[in-house]
């Protein structure tokens, strides 16, 4: 299980957590920074130590990077959803001494968390669309908008954290969070574009092309910055850039930085919007994904964000209108902004956090 290229941490604590989590080129890091966020709050708050587990693979090379040293990381080749996989987790579980498990695996199935179950593990689940047929753990956490209205299958002492307030967001997006007397511009001039981890559609190309549909008096005086995850193996999508200044950066360590710099945000549906929703500027969403186009009208339906459509079905024009209106209108950037840090006050990964304390608690008593 271990290999001269892992990055082992021995790190004395009373108290261990164990994550095992999917991350890849196709899915994105999603799963893995929402994973990082409820770590930083166990290990900042209660001093808990806090370990990886990562599929072996190529694309978990550079998800090694995202890491901090503080936390532990092994590798694991073994299959993420049947008995054998899970029954090798809780032997490798037991044999470590961790206290929970917290998963969140993109192909978790009921076999695999019953084996867990009935080896006496513990499991945290995060989770985002219900899709397994009963839950037998001891929380599932889903932070998204929808989580409520979902029919969870689950036994009736599993803990449900659902909806925004248990939002895992780090720690750097609070502190970037705009004040409620922050001015904002007249016009907009700065606008972040970012696709998630990984773009698999190309979803970043589109949306510059699509914006060369603005006037080219708003076009001329916009800095575009566009973001390409460590994940994204896309064109160089500075091809379609038609405005005054258009920086790509990749692999961008301060991410929550330049959410709080820019005016206006263009933003893939997933765990992103959380975080934006937590810094509050004004964002419009691009659905890459079919659950994420549930996502994006939750957060227009909540009156928190502009919902585009999906990628591959929304056209250009109404790419480039909308964006040129929230660019150019002032009261509604106040509103979007207004409305989304009260939906999302960054301290969800410290409430979840809280809990799973609690629960480690009662196994010392």
């Amino acid at each position: 299980m271990r290999n001269q290229a892992e990055r082992i941490v021995a790190v004395e604590a009373k108290h261990r957590v164990l994550f095992f989590c999917s991350v890849s080129s196709a899915i994105g890091i999603g799963h893995l920074k929402r994973c990082l966020a409820l770590a930083d709050a166990l290990h900042t708050v209660h001093r808990v130590h806090c370990e990886f587990l990562l599929s072996v693979s190529e694309a978990q090379l550079w998800a090694l990077a995202l890491i901090p040293p503080v936390f532990g990381v092994q590798s694991w080749a073994l299959a993420t959803d049947d008995e054998r996989g899970a029954a090798a987790l809780a032997t490798y579980f037991r044999e470590s001494a961790r206290d929970i498990l917290v998963l969140d695996i993109y192909a978790l199935t009921t076999p695999f968390l019953a084996t867990l179950c009935d080896a006496g593990v513990p499991v945290v689940v995060i989770d985002d669309f219900a899709g397994v047929q009963s839950y037998p753990c001891a929380a599932i956490v889903n932070h998204h908008l929808h989580a409520p209205r979902l029919a969870y299958a689950a036994p009736s002492d599993t803990r449900c954290l659902f909806g925004p307030h248990y939002a895992l967001v780090g720690v750097g997006f609070l502190q970037h969070r705009r004040r409620p007397d922050k001015a904002e511009p007249d016009v907009a001039t700065r606008l972040l574009v970012t696709m998630g981890g990984a773009d698999p559609n190309g979803a970043t190309a589109r949306i510059l092309a699509a914006l060369r549909r603005m006037a080219a008096s708003v076009r001329r005086r916009l800095h575009v910055q566009v973001i390409l995850g460590p994940g994204y193996r896309g064109q160089n999508v500075l091809q379609n850039a038609v405005f005054a200044r258009c920086d790509v950066i990749r692999h961008a360590p301060q991410m929550a930085k330049l959410m709080g710099q820019a005016d206006v945000v263009i933003s893939a549906g997933g765990g992103t919007l959380l975080e934006l929703a937590c810094v509050g500027t004004p964002s419009l969403v691009l659905a890459i994904t079919r659950g994420q186009e549930m996502i994006g009208a939750d957060w227009e339906a909540q009156g928190g964000m502009r919902y585009l459509g999906a990628w591959d079905a929304v056209d250009d024009f109404s790419i480039a209108s909308s964006t040129e209106e929230v660019l150019m209108n002032r009261d509604e950037r106040l509103r979007l902004r207004e409305r989304a840090q009260w939906l999302v006050d960054g301290r969800g990964a410290m409430r979840v956090a809280d809990f799973i304390w609690q629960e480690m608690m009662k196994g010392d008593e």
